[in-house]
């Protein structure tokens, strides 16, 4: 039984530094200014009062945590002060895996590995994991098997893809190639916009499907009267509209009502881009993985198509909490750092959200504060609006533009409103 006054899943940040730089990750949107570092051993050694109510911890971040020459010690540190059903995980690119510290690390306690792969063709070069790589990555698989063996130790070992539109065909591939080597799970996430290249490659439909179903129906009504909701945009500042625009026009506003009348908002211009989007490709790729995962017994965790109506968080639900490389406090990955992405085609900035520092605080403290409790009642009541589906977004109150994000138009003070995970576009290692 979970004690509420403790957070029950502990992301740690390792370190900042890393050794490759993908187009798709969140520091090529960061500020190259700020400062990188590790995270020390007497820092992590205060998170000792809230390990014995913990279930998990993950070492995670913007950095590769093997950079950290200390995380041997922070592993058996946790593990020393879990419960003995608790799961300690690490997420990396494996590149600096070796027969010596993969010993280190299972000896030490890490029970998950999750190891970043995206590309199994060495002509996508450094641009994704794996890749030009893949040698390296098949190294890690070996040495992280044969220390589990040496040992007597199990050790769940997985991939997560990020799913793009240079990489939707190797899927099953990708699967395949777990299983090969000793996987027991894949996760799969969509691209997070973090670039304008990064939202070209996306096939995540921000509309949801009951969004979408308006919009056919109304699509319907238009063929009937002789008309096409395609028309729209081009007549839609047309001075002297004819009396069959006018119908048009009437028409949109309708299908807009009729939607929000069921509790259901639209962002007309995306449904109008996505109308006629393609998604055979992506539909056969998740087909594929979904035959191989279930053939060769392997977890798979997909991601959704479009949005989801009903938005779930799992940090919130998970009553989750995330330690940076300086002990700062957050609540999620969204809110984890300052940094740019794309949202609906416009530039975006995001100010981290931080409630304190297990340098200075017990986390304990951190996690009963006001502040931090209002902040996740606020976010597990799902009251707040999902941006994407806003005609009139991303304003500048979102987008951060002018100021940074004080509330919502509803008035929440939680930025949950535009965050790409309670909608399901995308997944981490929890």
């Amino acid at each position: 039984m979970h004690d509420p006054d403790f957070p029950r899943v502990l992301t740690v940040e390792p370190t900042t530094r890393c050794n490759m730089r993908c187009a798709m990750c969140v520091k090529s949107s960061m500020d190259p200014r700020a400062s990188e570092g590790d995270l020390s051993l007497d820092v992590f050694k205060r998170l000792e009062s809230c390990l014995p109510h913990a279930s998990r911890v993950i070492f995670s971040g913007v950095g590769e945590p093997l950079l950290n020459q200390q995380l041997p010690e922070m592993i058996a540190f946790a593990k020393r002060h879990l419960p003995p059903e608790s799961n300690i995980a690490m997420q990396t690119n494996a590149l600096l895996l070796t027969s010596e510290n993969a010993l280190a690390l299972v000896d030490a306690g890490l029970d998950t590995v999750c190891i970043s792969l995206d590309s199994l063709d060495a002509t996508d070069g450094d641009r994704l994991h794996g890749a030009a790589r893949i040698k390296a990555v098949d190294h890690a698989f070996k040495y992280l098997g044969d220390a589990s063996r040496t040992l007597g130790k199990p050790l769940r070992l997985g991939i997560e893809v990020v799913l793009m539109r240079g990489n939707v065909h190797a899927l099953a591939d990708l699967v395949r190639y777990a299983f090969e080597r000793g996987a027991n799970f894949v996760l799969v996430s969509h691209v997070f916009s973090y670039t304008a290249e990064a939202a070209r490659a996306s096939l995540f439909n921000p509309n949801p499907p009951e969004a979408m179903e308006y919009f056919e129906k109304y699509e319907k009504l238009a063929a009937a009267e002789g008309l096409s909701l395609e028309d729209y945009y081009r007549i839609l500042w047309k001075v002297g509209k004819t009396e069959e625009e006018k119908r048009l026009m009437n028409l949109v506003r309708l299908m807009q009502q009729d939607a929000n009348a069921h509790g259901v908002w639209m962002n007309v211009k995306s449904l109008f881009a996505w109308s006629g989007a393609d998604t055979h490709e992506l539909d056969e790729s998740l087909a594929r993985a979904k035959e191989a995962a279930v053939a060769y017994g392997m977890e798979l965790s997909l991601p959704e198509k479009s949005a989801r109506h009903e938005r779930r968080c799992g940090f919130m639900e998970d009553a989750a909490t995330f330690v940076g490389w300086r002990g700062d406090v957050s609540p999620c990955h969204f809110l984890w750092r300052d940094y740019q992405c794309v949202m609906d085609g416009e530039p975006k900035r995001v100010h981290a959200a931080t409630f304190g520092s297990i340098a200075t605080a017990a986390l304990e403290d951190i996690w009963r504060s006001k502040a931090y409790r209002e902040f996740r009642n606020q976010a597990m009541a799902y009251e707040y609006p999902f941006c994407s589906s806003c005609n009139g977004g991303p304003c500048s109150d979102i987008t951060n533009s002018l100021n940074p994000f004080q509330e919502d138009c509803v008035g929440f003070t939680v930025p949950c409103c535009h965050c790409p995970w309670p909608v399901g576009q995308l997944a981490c290692l929890s």
